[in-house]
């Protein structure tokens, strides 16, 4: 049995849906990919394969369903022998229905410990997402935070609206303060011009590309890769950051 600790399994979760789960999980595995050389991805949602879409990341499917296609919360014990297996990072994308049951698993199973005594910290990475999507994000936060006995990364997406309540930043509230000392960082999903950046997004999506095979596409020549540049390098630095709080606090 491992017990030096040497890698992290990085789990993106939120409850809701349609927030930026599978973008902040696509994201996080390519810039642990520049920043330490390798991580793998795990794709658990049933429904949708969205970080599966970007082929080059290679995420590898990990089956919920059972035969009556209900999820089987003990389908996550082959999820934690991978983990336990690999020698490197990994990050986990969970869809929104497999949601309730991972938080179930991971708070009444005994995971987080049995990783950690295997040489795997547990990070958990929580979107909280503005506008109206801001009240049930933060709920989902709360949520994870409290049945979950692992320091988090808030990834806050600014696209719904800002990420603040009655002027409000959420970093100012008493819901994130109280749970400060597990926060080891917070991550900004701005809200792009529809017409440039984020036309050149939505179209590095549909065609499945990385942020670093986008910038060599012929499609994005000029103006467009240097936009995806600076996102880029935003993503970057973000998750360097809080790559360095994490080590630094391990």
């Amino acid at each position: 049995m491992k017990n030096q600790t040497t890698r992290t399994a990085h789990i993106i979760t939120q409850g809701k849906g349609g927030v930026g789960k599978s973008k902040a999980a696509s994201d996080l595995t390519q810039a642990l990919r520049h920043l330490k050389g390798t991580a793998a991805a795990y794709d658990t949602d049933a429904v949708n394969r969205t970080l599966s879409r970007t082929r080059s990341l290679g995420a590898i499917p990990i089956e919920l369903l059972d035969e009556s296609m209900q999820i089987n919360p003990r389908n996550f014990d082959n999820l934690i022998a991978q983990l336990i297996e690999s020698d490197h990072d990994a990050v986990i994308d969970v869809g929104s229905n497999g949601f309730l049951p991972l938080m179930n698993y991971l708070a009444t199973s005994g995971a987080v410990e049995f990783l950690r005594m295997n040489g795997v910290d547990v990070l958990l990475h929580i979107i909280v997402a503005g506008g109206d999507e801001l009240t049930d994000t933060t709920s989902g936060m709360v949520m994870m935070m409290d049945l979950v006995d692992a320091p988090a990364v808030i990834w806050m997406n600014e696209h719904f609206g800002p990420v603040a309540k009655n002027g409000k930043a959420l970093v100012d509230t008493t819901i994130f303060q109280d749970r400060a000392h597990r926060i080891r960082g917070t991550i900004t999903m701005p809200r792009h011009d529809a017409a440039t950046t984020g036309r050149d997004l939505a179209e590095m999506k549909e065609l499945g590309l990385t942020y670093e095979e986008a910038m060599a596409h012929p499609k994005f020549a000029g103006m467009p890769g240097f936009r995806v540049l600076r996102v880029w390098n935003q993503i970057l630095d973000s998750v360097a950051t809080a790559i360095r709080h994490e080590e630094a606090t391990a």
